[in-house]
């Protein structure tokens, strides 16, 4: 269930409703928790049927952080009693309606910046650890193709260090390295699928590699583009998102 509550608000995020409405009605349908009726309360029709898939949300867990603050929010904006709906999963007209706001908020320049310096911290310690390793179990270079072709050797195996890193973490970890975990932003997919580990090889090896080109030109569009993305975002069709 938590699999698919990722799914859903990976595509929340990026408005696409009508693949989170399919994942929410398979949601409802196997023993909906909190944080099921907490996510349909989202893209709910109108703000009565927001209140009862909140009401429900709080009633199995009263202590739903998210959910209390949007049940809070709709307090302020009325005072309308509650009012019963039909289910959800009843196969009738759609409760759901397209939103021009999803409430997504793009992850700026700035602050992913900041994640791509601790990443490289990380991966710096990482590389530093495994490079040790290698030199303490390989022999000392006698002449200059040796050295040559260890040299070759450590950069084969920092690139498929970083690369493992930035798989692991975005398929496993919910779009985030440690550096995206720490300033609360994350990678998802435009369609609100899963990230495979091409998806982190598309965007975070060769994606990178071209928005390095012309000056960094690549990182620097994000300064400039609507949904802030680089040319590695464009590539792997991805958006970086601040967490809510």
């Amino acid at each position: 269930m938590q699999s698919l509550h990722t799914e859903i608000r990976s595509a929340i995020a990026v408005n696409n409703l009508d693949r989170a409405r399919d994942l929410l009605r398979q949601a409802l349908q196997n023993n909906p928790n909190a944080e099921t009726y907490y996510l349909a309360s989202q893209v709910a029709l109108s703000d009565e049927q927001k209140r009862e898939f909140l009401r429900k949300a709080l009633e199995l867990d009263p202590f739903h952080k998210e959910a209390n603050y949007a049940m809070e929010r709709l307090k302020l904006l009325s005072r309308a009693p509650l009012e019963p709906i039909s289910s959800f999963s009843e196969p009738v007209a759609p409760v759901y309606k397209a939103k021009p706001e999803s409430g997504v908020v793009y992850a700026g320049f700035g602050i992913r910046f900041a994640a791509v310096l601790i990443d490289g911290i990380v991966l710096f310690i990482i590389g530093l650890i495994v490079g040790t390793l290698y030199a303490a179990l390989t022999p000392l270079p006698r002449s200059m193709d040796e050295v040559q072709r260890q040299s070759l050797i450590l950069n084969l195996i920092g690139l498929a260090t970083s690369t493992l890193y930035y798989i692991y973490f975005l398929t496993n970890r919910d779009g985030q390295t440690p550096g995206k975990a720490a300033v609360g932003i994350r990678i998802v997919k435009l369609d609100g699928t899963r990230l495979t580990a091409w998806d982190a090889i598309l965007r975070n090896v060769i994606g990178y590699t071209i928005s390095s080109l012309i000056f960094f030109l690549g990182y620097l569009w994000i300064l400039f583009d609507d949904r802030k993305q680089g040319w590695h975002d464009k590539l792997a069709r991805t958006v970086v998102v601040r967490v809510r």
